[in-house]
């Protein structure tokens, strides 16, 4: 742990920065895991401060695995690792499309495995390599969370704009999904778990996941919640530099704060500016706030219809004969 003195660092604020860094990075079972957020406007690399804890684990915990949430109709944030750090794992028989920014969305074809469930998944998951997870339904990365809860080893999940998956001022069915998800975020400091989630703004997460974070991280335009120490005021002097990388706070526990740069810089590969898509009459997240919408019902009709689609159809004459012999 770094000690605060005046030949080792500048400030004391420099000290604290390293401080927690070192809270974040230590994996200690007495101490746990932790539930951070980044946050800031759009541009400020709030994705390269989450990059950086995962390719930190990957390289330091090799025998550790790591899942990633990119979000539906987004460019992969993910592929700004190298080509051997990351795979995409998606949910077998799931209506997900991959397409090409750079080429007018052209519908492509990229290398993934497929899993049935979230067991399959975690077994399937290779350990040191960044597993980047589509399930078609993305209410299931509360049940996954929640699962990962049971396994008893170091996990590392990465939910990019994860205000998506836990919108603020719920309703419907979705009001008590979050009260399940609140506490399991409550309880991943027990159960060896590592959060890392992004978001422009933090209001834009409901209420009860949000007073579960441990750790913010704040980036030049963001908004301290109420809580914070950290003021607007401190957070609009944050330097942005794209050569040295941008300042940021890191604030644990609203008590204590220190200032830093993260320099690692993730430049987007051109050649892999991709995307995942799904239908638009597929389940989404905000369906669940509809009143009267029956998650199950709406899941035991889909596993119908695709039953359905995939029994052949029997031939003419077959049919014909049944019914006769019937009468």
């Amino acid at each position: 742990m770094a000690k605060i003195t005046d030949k080792s660092f500048k400030s004391k604020e420099a000290a604290t920065f390293v401080e927690i860094m070192d809270r974040i990075q230590t994996q200690n079972p007495d101490m746990g895991g932790i539930f951070l957020e980044a946050t800031g406007m759009q541009g400020v690399a709030k994705t390269a401060v989450i990059l950086t804890f995962a390719e930190d684990t990957i390289k330091n915990h090799p025998d550790q695995k790591l899942f990633w949430r990119n979000p539906f109709f987004a460019p992969f944030q993910f592929t700004k690792l190298d080509p051997d750090k990351w795979e995409i794992l998606l949910e077998e028989n799931a209506n997900i499309t991959f397409h090409d920014r750079d080429d007018g969305l052209k519908q492509i074809e990229l290398n993934y495995r497929t899993f049935t469930d979230f067991e399959d998944l975690y077994r399937k998951a290779k350990p040191g390599i960044l597993t980047a997870v589509f399930f078609e339904n993305e209410i299931k990365w509360y049940d996954f969370i929640h699962y990962l809860r049971g396994v008893g080893k170091w996990t590392h999940v990465f939910l990019d704009e994860y205000g998506e998956l836990f919108p603020a001022n719920p309703s419907g069915a979705l009001y008590h999904r979050i009260i399940n998800i609140s506490n399991d975020l409550k309880e991943v400091r027990k159960c060896y778990i590592n959060v890392y989630a992004t978001t422009q703004v933090t209001s834009d997460v409901d209420w009860r996941v949000r007073s579960k974070i441990m750790i913010l991280a704040y980036l030049y335009g963001a908004r301290p919640v109420s809580a914070s120490r950290v003021t607007q005021m401190a957070i609009d002097a944050l330097d942005r530099n794209i050569v040295k990388g941008n300042e940021v706070w890191l604030e644990e526990g609203f008590g204590r704060f220190g200032k830093g740069r993260f320099t690692k810089i993730y430049k987007p590969k051109p050649y892999m500016n991709w995307q995942a898509n799904k239908p638009e009459d597929t389940i989404k997240i905000t369906d669940y706030l509809e009143k009267g919408f029956d998650p199950d019902k709406e899941e035991k009709k889909k596993k119908k219809k695709a039953k359905k689609k995939s029994k052949p159809s029997e031939p003419r004459t077959n049919r014909k004969r049944k019914q006769v012999g019937s009468v």
